[in-house]
């Protein structure tokens, strides 16, 4: 499900921040083997289940990493789901905020990623992919890091013109561990407005340390 420009934004407060936050419940869901975790309790990292589907043939797998109010992000968009012809790694970094309870999603919170840094590493020299994704005109060498934070890259914003991300977050303890599910933008890169926010929850990341 795409995110939609023309839905109400629900109402926003922002909250303790994550390792501030009193443990003070946990949340029976509908399913036996599952507990909602609220509010969340994010300090660790969380890695994609699997390379979840980023359309066209392509896969993308995302590694969360939350430290007090700091949140780090590594995304991988590979050409097969063995995420074996990686097409580009981006990484970014800054501070979230969680803000309230989603009145629309029993147990999940409204987040807000600050971007303080960006970075952007083209591994295919492949021009139609190139092309597609916005990286011919960057002048960005394949296979070196580089900050884009102060101008972009395709389809990848600068700081200035994208400095947040809002979004969903679910936590759950299942019986084989911790998750959290993020909103869902399988048609967006970015939800950079409260009015783009993603109105449902998609992909879901295990904890692994």
């Amino acid at each position: 499900m795409a995110c939609s420009s023309e839905h109400k934004p629900e109402s926003t407060e922002a909250i303790a921040m994550p390792d501030d936050i009193p443990f003070t419940e946990v949340k029976s869901t509908n399913q036996s083997d599952s507990e909602v975790v609220s509010p969340p309790r994010l300090a660790g990292v969380w890695r994609s289940e699997q390379p979840e589907p980023a359309g066209n043939g392509r896969y993308s797998v995302r590694e969360l990493t939350f430290t007090g109010s700091r949140w780090d992000l590594v995304y991988t968009l590979a050409a097969d789901k063995q995420m074996k012809n990686v097409l580009f790694t981006h990484k970014a970094s800054g501070t979230m905020t969680i803000q309230n309870p989603s009145q629309r999603i029993s147990g999940a919170y409204l987040v807000v990623y600050g971007f303080n840094q960006k970075t952007l590493n083209i591994m295919t020299t492949d021009k139609t992919t190139l092309k597609e994704l916005g990286f011919d005109s960057c002048a960005i060498s394949s296979r070196k890091e580089v900050d884009v934070s102060s101008k972009g890259c395709g389809i990848i914003p600068r700081v200035s013109e994208c400095p947040k991300d809002y979004d969903l977050l679910l936590q759950e303890t299942r019986k084989s561990g911790q998750y959290i599910s993020i909103g869902n933008k399988f048609a967006e890169f970015s939800a950079c407005s409260e009015d783009r926010r993603p109105v449902a929850l998609g992909v879901s990341l295990i904890k692994i340390k």
